[in-house]
């Protein structure tokens, strides 16, 4: 298989999409697949959601050094996929060729205790993974 780009966006780039970005290359590595990944907002936070600093590191991935980025950041030209992870908000128009919607719940959004909140993430984290390594399965054939 040839290297394929794929990017990952939503809003803030702060949660969902750093997430998946991370996942990605967590799944494409432990495929054999030579992927490179990219995250970026229409609108970016000014830094990584903490919560989702978190719950990544439950699972072995460091967030702690990535960095919220905006969409004209994307080599848009050398995109074979675009997945836009947004639901609720105000999603960004994409004019890509390939764009995939999995129209993820903003775990960002969340009210309620720390341990609410966590579980939140953790559960878009959870479908993240699972979705990505279908994703990645079709990819390779």
């Amino acid at each position: 298989m040839a290297k394929r780009k794929v990017a990952f966006v939503c809003v803030a780039n702060s949660a969902r999409s750093q997430m998946a970005e991370a996942l990605a290359k967590k799944v494409a590595k432990e495929l054999g697949l030579e992927v490179e990944v990219f995250s970026a907002g229409s609108r970016p936070a000014p830094a990584v959601h903490p919560l989702a600093i978190r719950v990544m590191k439950e699972v072995g991935v460091d967030l702690s050094g990535q960095r919220p980025k905006h969409l004209r950041k994307l080599p848009f030209s050398e995109l074979d996929l675009v997945v836009v992870l947004c639901r609720e908000e105000d999603c960004p128009f994409l004019p890509h060729s390939r764009v995939l919607r999995w129209d993820l719940p903003d775990p960002a959004g969340v009210k309620g205790t720390v341990e609410e909140r966590l579980e939140a993430f953790r559960k878009v984290r959870d479908l993240l993974e699972e979705k990505i390594r279908n994703l990645f399965e079709e990819l390779r054939g």
